[in-house]
């Protein structure tokens, strides 16, 4: 491939009509699991867990990469090495993006009311995530500062800018 190509080369066997779904998983598997360890490293070298770099809640900022890394670790196609990394690392990201909610205001702008962008989206993701650790006393806690935030969301024009992620129900 090129510089300026717009694509990959495909490395994969003409399908047949006669692959499996299974058949092409295992055609496929050692790549992805490769390049997922790959990606895990890259974010591990790159991204560290600081709350001056939280910018964005689920959407874009460290809870996103938490949920993300969360979400690999519970692949069990990959190796246990590469799951516990991804799980270590989800809790140390997901921490970090608390961190900065604890030191920062919901009513800042009323961005805490924001699932995607604010700290919504990163209680919701704590509290199920400390659910699935066992950890109810913590997974309690974070979804209570979730159903909190419900009072920002009350008035029709909560945000100057628009709601973009709440619609009223008529």
């Amino acid at each position: 491939m090129g510089s300026n190509a717009r694509y990959f080369a495909n490395r994969l066997k003409d399908y047949n009509g006669k692959a499996s779904e299974e058949d092409i998983l295992l055609q496929c598997q050692a790549v992805l699991v490769e390049q997922i360890g790959a990606v895990v490293e890259l974010i591990g070298s790159n991204i560290k867990p600081e709350p001056k770099l939280e910018d964005g809640g689920l959407y874009v900022g460290l809870s996103g990469i938490a949920y993300a890394l969360h979400t690999a670790s519970q692949c069990h196609l990959l190796p246990d090495e590469v799951r516990e990394q991804c799980a270590l690392m989800s809790e140390n990201y997901l921490n970090c993006s608390l961190e900065y909610c604890r030191k920062k205001s919901e009513a800042r702008n009323c961005i805490g009311s924001s699932f995607l962008l604010g700290h919504l989206g990163v209680y919701a993701f704590a509290a199920v995530f400390y659910r699935l650790k066992d950890n109810p006393e913590k997974s309690s806690h974070y979804l209570a500062k979730f159903i909190s935030l419900h009072t920002m969301c009350a008035p029709v024009n909560f945000l100057e800018c628009g709601g973009d992620e709440l619609q009223e129900v008529c």
